[in-house]
């Protein structure tokens, strides 16, 4: 993700992982969701998934 411009490393929570994405000059929407699934299916616990 780091090779594409609009993601950054943030200065103080870059070291536990975190990545940013400038949606300021524009977004896409599907990119934006799939993102957005993927984390949470990162995080979510097993039965929260399930629900999914």
């Amino acid at each position: 993700m780091t090779s594409d411009p609009r993601y950054e490393i943030p200065r103080y929570t870059g070291h536990i992982g975190w990545i940013t994405l400038d949606v300021s000059k524009g977004r896409d929407e599907r990119e934006l969701r799939s993102l957005a699934l993927e984390s949470y299916r990162h995080f979510a616990l097993k039965k929260m998934i399930a629900k999914l």
